[in-house]
């Protein structure tokens, strides 16, 4: 997302002006090591980008600020981007998925503007102790799924932006195991650091 006042009309567009204006364009976050600044390191470490963090105490406080157009782009979740893309307080360049979203389909994957494998979403899981039995984990698996694929609850999730998961449980732990190591690259390629 960027302020309507910043002359990019792409991911790639916005790439190539950071590129000619390093130092000079900002990014605002809901915090320091919190998901979004996270996913905006990726993204400037990718892209090779010289931009300025600013972290906020909260994503309201950094969406206000873009808004305003006092930092010039974030990443905002689709349920909280939705209403102002709609009105045209904020342009929508890209999604941070690796497909385009239902609810936002002429946005495309930031991977497809020439950060191929850029990937950087929001997910939710269940886990259960190491211990517990398999036909127990098969049936709650079984039982989520259904009820995320129920009339009611996927089209809530579908219409605030959300993908409908359900993978089997071996896979998700594999899941689990990659985002650890990608987001230990993240902060390792970038240099944050807890304060």
């Amino acid at each position: 997302m960027v302020h309507p006042g910043v002359p990019a009309g792409s991911t790639r567009e916005f790439i190539a002006l950071a590129r000619a204006r390093p130092g000079q364009l900002n990014y605002a976050s809901s915090g320091t090591g919190g998901g979004v600044h996270l996913a905006l390191e990726m993204f400037r470490t990718m892209a090779k980008l010289d931009m300025v963090h600013v972290p906020y105490k909260g994503a309201a406080q950094s969406t206000t600020e873009v808004l305003a157009g006092q930092v010039q782009m974030t990443f905002l979740q689709p349920a909280v981007m939705l209403p102002h893309a709609r009105a045209g307080k904020l342009k929508v360049l890209g999604v941070t998925s690796l497909k385009p979203l239902s609810s936002w389909p002429d946005a495309p994957p930031i991977a497809e503007a020439g950060l191929p494998g850029f990937e950087a979403t929001s997910w939710q899981g269940v886990v259960v102790p190491a211990k517990t039995p398999k036909p127990i984990v098969d049936r709650l698996h079984a039982e989520i799924v259904k009820a995320l694929h129920s009339k009611e609850i996927e089209g809530r999730l579908l219409a605030e932006g959300s993908v409908i998961g359900g993978m089997p449980p071996a896979e998700f732990a594999d899941y689990i195991k990659a985002e650890i190591a990608k987001w230990t690259r993240v902060v390792t390629d970038a240099g944050i650091k807890v304060e």
